[in-house]
């Protein structure tokens, strides 16, 4: 009598599947590792470009044009953005009630900044506060993801010109 070795077909197709399952499991594990590698290299872009701007902004001598507060809003303003819409435009002034003091990257609608320019960098001003001879200034940066969801750091740092003493006559 001759014994047959080996696997039967209904082994073979039942070790595949579950292989497949397996690999069906790690791919997904590597798509949400990807996706998440990506938010957070656009996270530390959006962190470089508030950080940089802030800098940059610090280092302008008080009273600067673009040290000031355009609209008059003072700490009220300090959070207006341009509020990027679905398609990624921004709506200017016209269509946002509180456009922020200052904008990169906002002259159109496909404009921006950075890494395939899809930061735009906002800055709000609001002088004397919260001292006189002071301006606080809070960068915000933001990015539309291609989901539609919005990315958005935001730095907030006070400017000032010195202390003043008076003194007696």
């Amino acid at each position: 009598m001759q014994t047959e070795k080996g696997f039967t077909i209904i082994e073979v197709l039942l070790g595949v599947s579950i292989f497949s399952i397996g690999l069906l499991g790690i791919t997904a594990l590597l798509i949400s590792s990807v996706k998440a590698s990506s938010f957070s290299g656009q996270l530390t872009e959006a962190s470089v470009l508030a950080s940089n701007k802030i800098e940059e902004l610090q280092n302008l001598t008080y009273g600067h044009a673009q040290l000031l507060d355009t609209d008059g809003d003072a700490d009220a303003g300090l959070n207006d953005n341009c509020n990027i819409t679905i398609d990624g435009a921004c709506p200017g002034p016209a269509a946002d009630t509180s456009p922020a003091d200052f904008c990169d990257g906002c002259a159109t609608a496909t404009d921006g900044v950075g890494k395939n320019d899809i930061f735009r960098v906002y800055w709000n001003n609001s002088v004397n506060s919260p001292v006189p001879n002071s301006t606080t200034i809070k960068v915000i940066v933001e990015w539309r993801e291609k989901n539609n969801t919005t990315g958005l750091v935001t730095v907030q740092r006070m400017n000032l010109t010195g202390v003043k003493i008076n003194e007696p006559n």
